[in-house]
């Protein structure tokens, strides 16, 4: 959180704008950056709203320059009571003795995988990747497995999923079978959950 009445007009305009350019390293400059006050308090009202997409935003110090956290605003459309997917992992037999190159090749249609980067074995697979700068994780080989082959989505992963409905149908379709399925919700207000239910519930 920073004091707003230390900023200069150059630098709400910078929010307004979603610029955040650092600032040059001299004595003059270092003297606009906003002051940095900790007090523990929430801030309610961000300080600009960028004028290109609409979203509020808050500028702050850093030893670079100056950041901005993004506040998204939540969609209309969508009811308040509505759940999400946070993570998810299943597992697969491949047709006709293919392997997780097929898996990958599927998924693709659902979410953009990125890079692949290969690693060491996984939940007793001999083989594992990690894609999406870590959207997910995907695992195969090792003659216990019978050509399964594991994959699963983080939080990252799940909100880059375009198509939940076919992507259920998929599923669905080539049996795979659901080894994590994490479910959230958000109640600000807790209205309809608790940390006292959430406790009672576990």
């Amino acid at each position: 959180m920073f004091d707003s009445n230390s900023q200069s007009s150059d630098s709400r305009q910078s929010c307004a704008l979603g610029v955040g350019a650092p600032l040059a390293g001299d004595a003059a400059d270092a003297q606009r950056l906003p002051r940095v006050v900790t007090t523990g308090r929430k801030i309610n009202k961000p300080v600009a709203v960028d004028e290109e997409t609409g979203e509020r935003v808050e500028m702050f110090a850093t030893s670079r320059g100056v950041g901005i956290t993004r506040y998204l605003g939540s969609l209309e459309s969508v009811s308040k009571h509505v759940a999400l997917i946070d993570a998810l992992a299943f597992s697969v037999v491949p047709p006709d003795e293919k392997s997780y190159a097929w898996v990958l090749q599927q998924m693709a249609q659902f979410v953009d995988l990125g890079t692949v980067e290969q690693r060491k074995g996984l939940f007793g697979f001999r083989y594992s990747a990690r894609f999406g700068d870590g959207a997910g994780m995907v695992a195969w080989g090792g003659d216990s497995q019978r050509g399964r082959v594991y994959f699963s989505l983080m939080g990252k992963g799940c909100s880059m999923l375009q198509d939940w409905p076919a992507f259920a149908v998929w599923l669905e379709v080539h049996k795979a079978v659901i080894k994590r399925a994490d479910v959230a919700y958000d109640d600000m207000e807790g209205k309809l959950v608790t940390i006292a239910w959430a406790v009672d519930q576990y």
